[in-house]
């Protein structure tokens, strides 16, 4: 005998969602541009998703599961939780495939399943919302100084490596010291550091080896982050790249020839100098990159990103994916590529 199944109503659903949006931005009920209003409700595709899920009886459990996600990953997007979406994505991802097996566990031909199954994936959502506003959850942290030796020299080529955690970076150093830091480190974490000198440059490493990759929520206190601070007197061309999580370089006391900044899925924070000429490179696949710039400096921002919402200050000008300060001529300034796939792109002037 032939089974009766409903049909999905995901696209249908999905359009009318789109197109009320859409006339709310049109109507200026809801800020924005097109792209920012993507960057910001695209969590409305799990909501819909599990709708969806729901019509269909495919699985209760899973349907519930995924619409509380949306819901959780909507409300960080709108400001109403202290995550962002890219911050619990880091974290919860493996309840998808938790949803999965309890809905292979309760089934859905059962007359009591679609109870059952609603009342599991409620637990379940109950569950994610108690782990994010309490932080249950601690890694065995230890403290590491660092220090590495300048030696006089005028130049410095640095790479600094954090797989995961935060990542603080701004002048401070003095005398003869080139780079100091205190890093927090998990219990299987150790760190590889040195320098070398030829003619007037010191090169130099930073980087983490034996990292278990574990992302926590909860305050500074209960995550992996680093504190680095180099001497403002070389001029620098740094590499600097995390994987997961938050980097926030205060480059204003610093003098650059070179820059670049990989960081796969985060939020990415760079306070540049009010004058210099050089060339930077930002890397963020999935997350957000804010750029806060001093006034009358000079700045041209190159911009490479596909689901990415954008805003700049209202004296800066914009021509294609270009964006530049009233200050830059040009001739020399700050000149940065920004790529980025998913998330966010700010650029604004330092208070």
């Amino acid at each position: 005998m032939k089974t009766w199944r409903r049909h999905s109503i995901f696209w249908p659903l999905l359009l009318i969602a789109a197109g009320i949006l859409l006339f709310l931005n049109n109507l200026g009920q809801l800020p924005g541009t097109t792209w920012d209003l993507v960057a910001r409700l695209w969590p409305l595709l799990l909501i819909v998703a599990g709708l969806d899920g729901f019509w269909r009886g495919e699985g209760y459990a899973g349907a519930t599961v995924v619409t509380g996600l949306g819901v959780i990953f909507l409300l960080g997007n709108l400001g109403y939780m202290t995550f962002t979406a890219w911050d619990l994505i880091l974290r919860l991802w493996p309840v998808v495939l938790v949803a999965v097996g309890l809905d292979i566990l309760v089934g859905h031909n059962r007359p009591w399943s679609a109870v059952l199954g609603v009342l599991v994936g409620l637990l379940v959502t109950a569950g994610i919302v108690w782990v994010i506003t309490t932080a249950p959850l601690a890694a065995n942290y230890k403290t590491q100084e660092v220090s590495l030796s300048l030696n006089d020299a005028g130049k410095a080529r640095g790479t600094i490596s954090m797989p995961v955690g935060k990542l603080n970076l701004g002048a401070g150093a003095e005398g003869n010291t080139l780079l100091n830091g205190t890093l927090r480190l998990s219990s299987g974490e150790t760190i590889d550091q040195g320098v070398t000198n030829s003619v007037d440059t010191a090169t130099f490493y930073l980087q983490s080896h034996g990292i278990t990759l574990f992302v926590p929520f909860g305050s500074n206190s209960s995550q992996a982050e680093w504190t680095v601070q180099l001497n403002p007197a070389p001029v620098y061309r740094l590499d600097v790249k995390l994987s997961v999580g938050e980097s926030n370089l205060d480059l204003t006391q610093l003098k650059l020839d070179g820059l670049t900044i990989q960081n796969a899925v985060g939020k990415t924070v760079v306070k540049l100098p009010e004058a210099g000429t050089f060339s930077a490179t930002i890397q963020n696949a999935v997350g957000e990159t804010i750029i806060r710039v001093p006034k009358g400096a000079p700045l041209r921002v190159r911009l490479e990103r596909a689901l990415t919402s954008t805003s700049q200050p209202a004296d800066f000008s914009v021509s294609g994916r270009t964006i530049t300060s009233p200050g830059f001529t040009g001739a020399g300034g700050m000149d940065l590529t920004i790529s980025q796939a998913i998330g966010a792109i700010r650029v604004e002037y330092l208070p």
